[in-house]
């Protein structure tokens, strides 16, 4: 069902949860917001006192629903299950919840999870500089491990800090990799972490352009931050692509996050059909186009 909420915005209600990549996009793509199940107890939790009918109804709708999901999750692990079928009621025991239930840390169902926790956990600044470079390395080898190999970091110094670019090289197969490879004429594409408490400035694109080299086939610099860049960084990052050839993504932590979000529904989508073949259309790298296509249709003449 769909209403309009007092800002004025078109609101979609569905009954189940919705996995955070896939509610980000919808939100951001369709100008819509949507409330799935959370959303929806959480709104009804706001309600006044007298509506604790409709609260009480939407409780076991909710309930029956968790029930039928879970029997349902049930069936997919049951080879890893202890259960037993009760002859008299039919009812099913379960001594035991599946694995796949349990978000333990080491579960790879839910390495995406574990990745942003550990990202935000790292404080920005210069001594934590490491620990951040190395965090974007493993969120990388998770979102595109099998497209962006033989990672070579390169210690160097800037600004007193010790700041880790990572360069890897291209393998075919993504559409996205193949897509910017061939456009941008790229065979090397360059990850530059600032783990600074600011966002990024022009001061960031100007000492990192010297990197970048369209000769070289080098022409891609994926700059991540730990905030949304200054706007002037922008503008720099306009200036390089316009009178160099050179394209800097500018990257931040709110990036990093969709992206993980959508690489671990992708992750349990392949575990579910018991196949490792990728659906590209339900991909990380759709927020990198979208941020590519974004900078792209600015830059002036």
């Amino acid at each position: 069902m769909s209403l309009v909420d007092q800002a004025g915005s078109h609101v979609v209600i569905v009954s189940c949860n919705v996995e955070p990549g896939h509610l980000a996009w919808a939100q951001s793509n369709f100008r819509i917001r949507v409330w799935d199940r959370r959303q929806l107890e959480e709104e009804l939790n706001r309600l006044p006192s007298g509506h604790t009918g409709l609260m009480g109804r939407f409780a076991k709708f909710f309930h029956e629903v968790a029930e039928v999901e879970y029997v349902g999750e049930l069936a997919r692990n049951i080879a890893e299950t202890p259960y037993s079928l009760e002859a008299e009621t039919g009812r099913l025991s379960v001594s035991g919840a599946p694995a796949s239930f349990t978000a333990g840390k080491e579960d790879p169902l839910y390495e995406g999870t574990r990745l942003r926790n550990k990202l935000a956990a790292i404080p920005p600044g210069r001594e934590h500089a490491k620990a951040y470079e190395a965090v974007i390395q493993e969120i990388v080898f998770y979102l595109f491990g099998r497209f962006l190999v033989d990672p070579k970091p390169q210690s160097r110094t800037e600004e007193g800090l010790d700041i880790l670019d990572i360069v890897y090289r291209v393998r075919a197969g993504h559409p996205f990799w193949d897509t910017l490879t061939r456009d941008f004429r790229t065979r090397a594409i360059i990850f530059e972490c600032k783990n600074y408490s600011d966002g990024i400035t022009p001061n960031q694109i100007y000492s990192t352009e010297r990197y970048v080299n369209v000769s070289a086939l080098r022409s891609v610099c994926f700059l991540v931050s730990r905030k949304e860049p200054q706007e002037n960084a922008e503008l720099a990052a306009f200036g390089a692509m316009r009178e160099g050839g050179k394209l800097f993504v500018l990257l931040h932590d709110k990036h990093l996050a969709e992206m993980l979000d959508i690489r671990q529904t992708q992750v349990r989508q392949e575990t579910d059909a018991g196949t490792p073949v990728r659906d590209f259309s339900n991909d990380p790298s759709e927020v990198l186009d979208q941020v590519i296509y974004d900078f792209l249709t600015r830059v002036a003449r």
